[in-house]
């Protein structure tokens, strides 16, 4: 099963499940660490995305594609960001003259609200001003005033909103014109505005520390997947290291192989196949028949087992020879003396040496007691090294050259390549 999300305007993928496993190969650097696909919904369809520690740029148009070996399908959508950090705060200013105006602020907004005033009776005031910034996060700080009239009684309410986004925050502060000082109060009206800008003070010193920690953890975050990526790089080279290290090692051996060792051409016997075995014109090829053959009779020919022999016997030097095998045989080598007109079993005892291939499984019938082998992949080309000076036997996947295994033989007399082959099995040398 393969799941893969794409920013649509991007090529590096944001993020890829493959096979049961998060992939984060050719990911995006900048969702390292941010995303997880929600699996709990997969058998039912729902491949959903989950992204942490959304950013502005994380908006825009994404894609996801699935596949599996039944079905694949694709999909777009749009991803809105929305941030509202704060509440409107209100404070109040003393102009020169004895003046005063209401100043609104609001951090931490996307995408860009609209600022509204408004008086008694929800009617909307004028501003003075009103200025909007952004900050290095891409969010968006907005300050706005407006004059307030002297011996007015009146509520004064900041809105900021995102009407697309269906965000609203309000704040609102009632004045009356005990508010206004009079010249000769001008030592209340100090004192109201040094404890409004003290209690500001406070506020912005509060807030200022909590954006101080919000940096840290943010810093500590990115420190932690920076070194999580640099482990992650280490262990892959190392891991190429290994890897390159083993593929040496067997171009070392195989150009050994190659140099050492006599490529045995093996042509079949004909004189020794069972009557059920049907042999090519080139004696390459052989395959198990149901309908037994009426044959010449041959003292070398095999009368109780589908078994049939090499042309060429082998007792010195190195050898190689290999064949693609079927789902019921076995292969190796036999003595010249083996019985070829009575039942037989594949173990040494009776002349013969082999590995056994049948229902998925690999035996070794190189010894009395057979023993079966735990392999990577079940081999369909079997290769055969036999070393008679070193009195050994080696058996290789023939495609892959993996070791299957190895055993000590007698050379005590002339060796043949060895095939059994059992119902509905063919052999090709």
């Amino acid at each position: 099963m393969l799941v893969t999300w794409h920013k649509t305007e991007a090529s590096l993928a944001v993020h890829t499940y493959r096979d049961g496993i998060d992939v984060d190969e050719g990911k995006d650097p900048a969702y390292l660490g941010r995303t997880e696909l929600i699996k709990d919904g997969i058998m039912n369809g729902s491949v959903a995305l989950k992204i942490r520690q959304v950013r502005v740029s994380d908006e825009g148009q994404y894609s996801c594609f699935f596949k599996s070996d039944t079905c694949f399908n694709s999909a777009v959508m749009k991803m809105n960001v929305t941030g509202s950090e704060s509440d409107p705060v209100i404070q109040v200013d003393v102009l020169q003259g004895g003046g005063m105006q209401v100043e609104c602020r609001a951090e931490g907004w996307y995408p860009q609200p609209e600022v509204l005033w408004k008086g008694d009776n929800g009617k909307v005031l004028s501003s003075s001003f009103s200025n909007v910034g952004k900050d290095d996060n891409g969010l968006y700080n907005i300050k706005s005033a407006i004059p307030v009239n002297r011996n007015v009684n009146q509520n004064v309410s900041c809105h900021i909103s995102n009407v697309s986004r269906n965000q609203r925050r309000v704040s609102k502060m009632f004045f009356s014109d005990s508010v206004f000082l009079k010249d000769s109060s001008w030592t209340v009206a100090f004192c109201v505005f040094f404890i409004l800008a003290l209690f500001f003070l406070i506020l912005l010193v509060w807030y200022r520390r909590k954006s101080q920690k919000k940096k840290c953890s943010l810093k500590d975050g990115w420190k932690e997947e920076r070194d999580h990526l640099l482990q992650k790089i280490e262990n892959l080279e190392e891991e190429k290291r290994t890897e390159m290290a083993a593929v040496s090692e067997e171009l070392k051996w195989r150009r050994g192989l190659r140099n050492a060792v006599r490529y045995h051409h093996v042509i079949l016997d004909q004189g020794t196949a069972h009557p059920q075995l049907r042999l090519s014109d080139d004696g390459r090829h052989v395959r198990w028949d149901e309908v037994i053959q009426e044959l010449p009779v041959d003292s070398r020919r095999f009368e109780a087992r589908a078994c049939v022999l090499g042309s060429e016997g082998i007792n010195s030097e190195r050898h190689y020879w290999k064949m693609e095998v079927g789902a019921d045989c076995v292969v190796g080598v036999a003595q010249i003396s083996v019985n070829r007109k009575t039942p037989l079993s594949p173990i040494p005892s009776h002349g013969i040496f082999a590995v056994s291939l049948r229902g998925g499984f690999v035996r070794v019938k190189a010894s009395e007691e057979p023993l079966e082998l735990n392999l990577k992949e079940y081999p369909h080309m079997i290769g055969i090294y036999l070393d008679c000076d070193q009195g050994e036997m080696s058996f290789y996947n023939g495609d892959s050259m993996e070791h299957i295994y190895t055993c000590k033989i007698p050379v005590i007399e002339v060796l043949f390549p060895f095939f059994y082959l059992g119902p509905g099995t063919e052999i090709k040398l």
